[in-house]
């Protein structure tokens, strides 16, 4: 079972949680996943990433 005070257990939950962010995209909107992507790249321009 999962323990929290190992960080292995830890990392491996904030993988999922990380992976499951990204997957739950397709259940939502185009507009609001529109919305969402021009803030992300928004941000990223604004940092000199893109």
């Amino acid at each position: 079972g999962y323990k929290a005070d190992q960080v292995e257990h830890r990392n491996l939950l904030l993988c999922l949680m990380m992976t499951s962010s990204d997957l739950s995209d397709q259940t939502k909107s185009f507009e609001g996943t529109r919305k969402i992507a021009d803030l992300i790249y928004t941000e990223f321009f604004s940092q000199g990433d893109l």
